[in-house]
């Protein structure tokens, strides 16, 4: 059975000390079970269907600015989004990533 392999690229900026993370994640780096767990947190975050995201007017201050790109499948996705824009199944996604990425 073919593997559906997948890239991911986080920016998270801002925040009250204005820090800057970066996290890559390629599919073809991971483990079996990690590979599907991911695999199927991007399905669920619905990424590739998402609106662009309407900017606010009212910037809350000190909130995180993110940058997410996604390959999957020859497809590719790219959203940024403050803090209080991201849907729930996305931020999972994004929960997700800065935790494995502090693992290392």
């Amino acid at each position: 059975m073919d593997q559906e392999h997948f890239h991911i690229w986080l920016q998270r900026s801002g925040g009250f000390t204005g820090m800057i993370t970066e996290i890559e994640i390629n599919s073809k780096d991971l483990d079996t079970s990690e590979e599907e767990h991911l695999k199927t947190m991007i399905n669920r975050s619905d990424i590739f269907n998402l609106p662009e995201p309407v900017k606010n007017s009212s910037t809350m201050p000190d909130q995180f600015q993110y940058k997410v790109s996604i390959q999957q499948d020859g497809r590719k996705r790219e959203l940024n989004l403050d803090e209080e824009n991201v849907p729930d199944h996305l931020r999972n996604l994004i929960t997700y990533i800065l935790k494995k990425g502090r693992k290392k």
